[in-house]
């Protein structure tokens, strides 16, 4: 008699589509963040040019000749990492599991690279230094006062789109700041917004940090697609589905992002 097992049930590329859809939809700083498909470029490295400011334009009189001056381009080289986690399900669970073991399968590999990576991206936050760090006074909560303090950092470039990332722990401070306007839950999780920042609130920021994200600040590159594959073992009777995805990512540009430290 034919009997139908777990491998039978899945289909590699189909699945691998599923969760690399779940994925995109789960990583928090997407978003905001640049993200370039680099599939089919080889090396362990991805070399990101970076241009400088040619500098301000001056005066020319009547009768002055410019003179040029060149486009100066440095480059940064990040290696890329590859995020990976497997389940093993056994003939048993799947026969007997109440519910549906290959959906339930895609739900949680997708989440387990997604917050791999959005790890990645608030650890490049987290490591902000020197001029876009701002050291909060002691004891101060995260306020109107504290955000438009902050935002000096980003010198005349104040206005425009940008994001507050707290943690829940200091989601109170913010509900209760007179200049706090709530708006509904979205796809990205913005819960409302103040002094101009839109607020998004992730497990992910400590208790004793906060960021203020421009578009564009953070560098997200994909080598590789979420990739499934699918095995039996037969002396366990189980199968495993393996799920992998090759990725590098930085801190684009540095003038995009602010870190508060909060003491």
């Amino acid at each position: 008699m034919a009997r139908t097992t777990l491998v039978d049930l899945v289909n590699p590329d189909v699945f691998g589509d599923a969760v690399m859809a779940k994925m995109g939809k789960k990583i928090r700083l997407f978003p905001i963040a640049k993200v370039e498909d680099l599939q089919g470029q080889d090396g362990g490295n991805i070399v990101v040019p970076k241009y400088a400011y040619i500098g301000d334009a001056g005066e020319l009189a009547d009768g002055d000749v410019m003179t040029p001056v060149k486009l100066s381009q440095t480059s940064v080289s990040i290696p890329v990492k590859m995020l990976a986690k497997s389940i093993e399900i056994t003939d048993i669970a799947a026969n007997n599991a109440y519910g549906d073991p290959v959906g339930e399968s895609e739900d949680q590999l997708s989440k387990s690279l997604a917050n791999g990576l959005d790890g990645d991206l608030f650890g490049h936050l987290s490591a902000i230094t020197g001029a876009m760090l701002h050291t909060s006074a002691a004891g101060a909560a995260v306020n109107s006062d504290l955000i438009a303090d902050a935002l000096e950092k980003f010198g005349e470039d104040q206005e425009g789109e940008k994001y507050l990332l707290v943690s829940p722990a200091r989601l109170t401070e913010i509900r209760k700041d007179p200049g706090f306007q709530r708006i509904a839950n979205n796809e990205f999780g913005i819960v409302g917004e103040i002094y101009g920042t839109s607020v998004v609130v992730s497990e992910r920021v400590g208790a004793a940090e906060a960021f203020i994200v421009k578009p564009g600040a953070l560098g997200v590159y994909l080598k590789k697609d979420a990739n499934i594959e699918v095995d039996r073992d037969i002396t366990a009777k189980s199968t495993v589905l393996a799920g992998d995805t090759q990725y590098a990512a930085h801190l684009r540009d540095d003038s995009k992002a602010i870190k508060i430290a909060l003491v």
